[in-house]
């Protein structure tokens, strides 16, 4: 399957953006303390952007996930 160009940069663009957090917390605050600090802190941003992207509220989808 070969994509179009500005397919590809919007695909890029959202991948980056949905990675770039880990990076400015990486700078500002040292990173983890650990890997499953991490993978926690990965699981809820994901949820949370998610919910952002698709026009739900981010507080709603974190209480979602502990009921």
């Amino acid at each position: 399957m070969v994509r179009s160009t500005s397919l590809s940069k919007l695909l890029d663009n959202l991948v980056e953006g949905g990675i770039r957090i880990l990076k400015v917390k990486q700078k500002r605050s040292g990173g983890f303390r650990s890997d499953k600090d991490a993978k926690d802190f990965m699981a809820i941003h994901s949820v949370t952007y998610t919910a952002k992207k698709n026009q739900y509220s981010r507080w709603d989808a974190v209480l979602a996930l502990v009921r």
